[in-house]
């Protein structure tokens, strides 16, 4: 592998890693840092302070311990500096740009920064420019941070004049501004800079802004604010610059029917409390919401479902989620967007519900109830995420008994007719174990497995976990909701008797399992190694360091009349990713062996699905001749466009799965003068034609609604069969 590709490797994994750090780790004031510095208009503002001016609550956090453990300082400085220089001794580009990321991460790391965006400038809508700005105050280096910044902007404008104008802005003491695209000199003028000019109103005069971030965290550490009108009110003017009337109106219909008019707000607020690290969200919508931010209004997580969850699980995830109401909302909001969206859906689920025999929705989504619960536990499936098992509690246990039943052997018998000729078995089985009637899915490395047990619907990735999730005995054992350290931090984050979702993780036991693996992804920084550039040793602590700092962490959600909430707590940001399942671990270093295994199978599988797919369009035009020949006095129409229109099946049945592209009517239709509903059974109506351009065969439409997969070996005999059951004037099938 050339250079370049090795250390562009290592790199773009790098800055991976330094986004993260730097996203997490850091802080502010107890309003937000350098509000009073960018303009209230901002549509988007994220702020923190960095880690050399983090304040007394930095003293003895566990974020600072992990911090102090690891090599992280040594990242800007020598690491990335001689990374660009050894790039430049290959590529001059690539050093230009190594030295600039450097320079400007170390500076937001170490000191107080924030980013405005401002939004667009249309005045010239063939070339609209936008609001940027980074601002960084770096005390009394920020007359030496501006002159190295300005030397690199000078330096890009020598070698290649930006597609935006971008400059470096730095007035006496004030802070520094990497400014990008069009902003006012009201801007400068709150830098410090022309006297003249008055200076723009500040984000820090904001009373929803500061009130909502003071809200949220009583020493905010950090601060993301989103304005939601002006966002809006963002893209209608981008949607103008258009000047499609068509487009606008388009815009209009799908701002109103998602009800982004509702969004006032979104904002986080994070920091130091105590030891840990806590954070809130809050996106304002007052009720009543309108389309999609409907779907923030959740019932309450219940105890009862949470009981099921036993004491000693180390990961744990409930909510309250209606998947039949959701789907509602979803084809209601979609059809106020587009009419044929609501079709569409309705189409796709009329697929499912006639390949098995019921209503997918009545049948199968509704009888499912809106409480969920997840877990992961050590004396149920191990302390790995293939041990995850899920919960629901079934609003109609007997019905959806009755549905699953009937789903299965729908979906035996399909997958037996299509995998026949591959000579591959998939089915669902069932097995009677421990009192309990297990479904599974027989095939390889995993084995979803579901039973229902008291009402409640058990899922889970082998029927080993199935089983034992199912015999835990509620009443009698203990749930999670004995477990001393679960309680604590659901009463630290509070919610009240409104929380719509919970997560709780146990770090202290998920921790060790996947620490190996983020030692091995750390070392990604060795290919620098490789070509002579020393790279930080640790960049993830000691295992005694790590474990002496981690804590059990935590996540509410909820909603009331004034938008959704969130809170969260764990011992410093990002540890949750130390709860990885190690099992990753083994599947991350297996993929070509898995790829070999797996691909064949899953090729066929997706060729299987289309061929479905495609009997499935050809049965909907067939029924949809029915009702078509009913209304008109038993004839057919003359062409297909023709009966989509009039039974409204949507064009989309006019597209093969095995075509190419959208719109291409990819279904022949064999019309004669006079054709109607006592065609002959054997006679063929329609076939896909896209199926035999380069396959192996094709799905046959029949006089009497029957749909076949008939392969090109065979179709001869079909053909001669079918032109003897025609009348004379038929044309004939004719690939």
């Amino acid at each position: 592998m050339r250079f370049r590709a090795l250390l562009a490797c290592c790199f773009v994994r790098l800055v991976v890693v330094i986004v993260v750090v730097v996203a997490v780790a850091v802080n502010a004031h107890a309003a937000a840092p350098l509000a009073d510095k960018v303009p209230a208009d901002a549509v988007l503002y994220v702020g923190w302070r960095g880690v050399d001016s983090m304040g007394p609550s930095f003293e003895g956090s566990h974020l600072q311990a992990v911090i102090d453990a690891t090599d992280w300082k040594e990242v800007f400085d020598p690491f990335l500096p001689k990374l660009a220089e050894r790039i430049g001794k290959d590529e001059p580009e690539g050093q230009h740009a190594v030295q600039a990321i450097s320079t400007v991460a170390e500076a937001m790391w170490r000191n107080t920064s924030a980013i405005y965006f401002g939004g667009v400038d249309f005045s010239n809508p063939k070339h609209p420019l936008p609001r940027i700005a980074i601002i960084i105050d770096a005390g009394e280096q920020n007359a030496k941070l501006a002159d190295k910044l300005g030397g690199m902007m000078k330096e890009l404008h020598e070698r290649e004049e930006p597609p935006v104008p971008m400059a470096v802005r730095n007035y006496g003491n004030g802070p520094v501004a990497i400014v990008i695209g069009n902003l006012p000199g009201s801007f400068d003028a709150m830098l410090g800079g022309p006297q003249a000019i008055a200076p723009a109103k500040a984000l820090a005069t904001n009373d929803a802004f500061t009130k909502s971030i003071t809200s949220l965290h009583k020493d905010p550490a950090a601060a993301i604010f989103m304005d939601g009108p002006a966002l809006v009110k963002l893209i209608d003017e981008a949607v103008k610059a258009e000047n499609d009337e068509d487009t606008i109106a388009k815009w209009r219909k799908v701002r109103d029917a998602l009800g982004l008019t509702g969004f006032q707000q979104f904002t986080w607020a994070g920091g130091i409390d105590g030891k840990d690290w806590t954070s809130a969200a809050l996106i304002a919508a007052p009720a009543p919401r309108a389309g999609i931010l409907k779907l923030f209004d959740a019932k309450p997580v219940s105890d009862d479902i949470l009981k099921r969850v036993p004491a000693t699980a180390t990961l744990v995830g409930g909510g309250s989620f209606d998947i039949s109401s959701a789907l509602t909302e979803i084809r209601q909001t979609g059809s106020r967007i587009d009419p044929q969206f609501g079709g569409a859906i309705d189409g796709g689920l009329g697929m499912i519900s006639g390949l098995l025999g019921m209503d997918a929705q009545k049948d199968l989504l509704d009888p499912l109830g809106d409480q969920w619960v997840y877990y992961v536990d050590p004396s149920v499936g191990g302390n790995s995420y293939l041990g995850i098992t899920f919960i629901n509690r079934l609003d109609d246990a007997e019905k959806f008994s009755q549905s699953l039943d009937q789903f299965e052997q729908a979906l035996n018998g399909s997958l037996k007719t299509h995998l026949e000729r591959a000579k591959i078995t998939i089915e669902i089985r069932k097995r009677e174990t421990n009192g309990l009637t297990l479904h599974y899915a027989a095939v390889p490395f995993v084995t979803p497995t579901w039973t229902i047990k008291d009402g409640h619907l058990y899922v889970a990735l082998y029927p080993q976990v199935t089983v034992a999730a199912a015999s835990h005995d509620v009443s009698k054992g203990k749930s999670i909701l004995d477990n001393p350290s679960f309680a604590a931090v659901r009463k630290r984050l509070g919610g009240g008797a409104n929380v719509s979702s919970i997560q709780y993780l146990d770090l202290p036991k998920l921790a060790p399992g996947g620490y190996a693996f983020w030692l091995a992804f750390s070392r990604y920084a060795g290919f620098a190694d490789l070509f002579g550039v020393e790279s930080p040793l640790m960049l993830v602590p000691p295992m005694p360091d790590l474990m002496s700092h981690l804590a059990p962490a935590g996540t509410v959600a909820w909603s009331d009349d004034t938008g959704w909430h969130s809170r969260h707590v764990s011992p410093f940001p990002g540890s949750e990713l130390f709860g990885a399942d190690p099992v990753s671990n083994y599947l991350v270093g297996q993929p070509a062996v898995l790829a070999s295994i797996l691909l064949p199978s899953l090729n066929r599988a997706r060729e299987t699905a289309n061929r479905v797919k495609s009997a499935s369009n050809l049965r909907q035009i067939g029924q949809g001749l029915l009702l078509y020949a009913n209304e008109n006095k038993g004839k057919y129409p003359t062409n297909l466009k023709t009966l989509t229109e009039a039974v409204e099946l949507g064009n989309v049945v006019l597209d093969s799965p095995l075509g190419d592209a959208a719109g291409g009517e990819d279904y022949v239709y064999l019309y004669y003068n006079g054709m109607n509903s006592a065609i002959p059974a054997d006679a063929i109506i329609a076939y896909d034609a896209a199926a035999l351009e380069g396959g192996d065969g094709t799905n046959l439409l029949f006089g009497d609604g029957r749909v076949m997969w008939v392969p090109i070996a065979e179709l001869p005999g079909r053909v001669a069969v079918s032109r003897e059951a025609e009348p004379r004037s038929a044309p004939g099938f004719n690939p």
